[in-house]
């Protein structure tokens, strides 16, 4: 707490929770608890976008995160605006998880005390460049993950059309298509009084 820009993140982020829990016992308009979410993450990526240090390593590992934040900011806002959007909720989930990897790689860049992140002479930029790097590793594979995923979830979904009793054979368990169906008609209903919901808070 000995640092006032690290300080300034937390007040956002807890004025978003307030609101959250505001909108939970008396619903406030549509996309107001978005919006301050989104205000929140703004806030704190420009501070860490704005974050100076002398050391070329740890301002360049904060500018980063302030780009992880920025993002999440973006698709906070938009998943207000979009809110039964499958791209807008990925993209959200996605910049979500490269903010909380990319903490975990700060804390071993600047903290670890490996020697790969050590200057071997004071005019080294070896690591400066593999920075970059190393961010775009974590960003595609967190991709591919999400990507495995979502055909793991469309195997699963066409597996249970073509297996009305079940994928273990004739025994009735597993996803069926009664239950896909069924979990369909209450996704519908949900989305429906949603609708009806935000359109009464307006």
């Amino acid at each position: 707490m000995n640092s006032w820009s690290h300080a300034t993140n937390y007040p956002p982020l807890v004025l978003s929770g307030m609101v959250d829990l505001l909108h939970h016992y008396s619903p406030l308009p549509a996309g107001i608890p978005h919006g301050f979410l989104s205000l929140g993450f703004g806030t704190s990526a420009f501070l860490m976008l704005a974050h100076t240090k002398p050391e070329p390593l740890d301002g360049l590992v904060h500018q980063l995160l302030g780009l992880c934040m920025a993002g999440v900011s973006v698709t906070v806002l938009a998943s207000g605006i979009w809110p039964r959007s499958f791209a807008v909720g990925a993209a959200k989930s996605l910049m979500l998880m490269m903010e909380g990897c990319w903490f975990f790689a700060i804390t071993h860049i600047l903290f670890s005390g490996d020697v790969t992140w050590a200057a071997s002479h004071p005019g080294d930029m070896t690591r400066i460049i593999f920075t970059p790097v190393l961010f775009a590793w974590i960003f595609i594979g967190l991709l591919c993950f999400m990507l495995a995923v979502f055909l793991m979830m469309q195997l699963a979904l066409v597996g249970s059309r073509r297996h009305p009793k079940g994928f273990a054979g004739n025994k009735g368990k597993g996803i069926t298509s009664a239950n896909y169906q069924k979990y369909l008609k209450l996704q519908q209903k949900d989305h429906q009084a949603r609708g009806k919901e935000d359109d009464s808070c307006v």
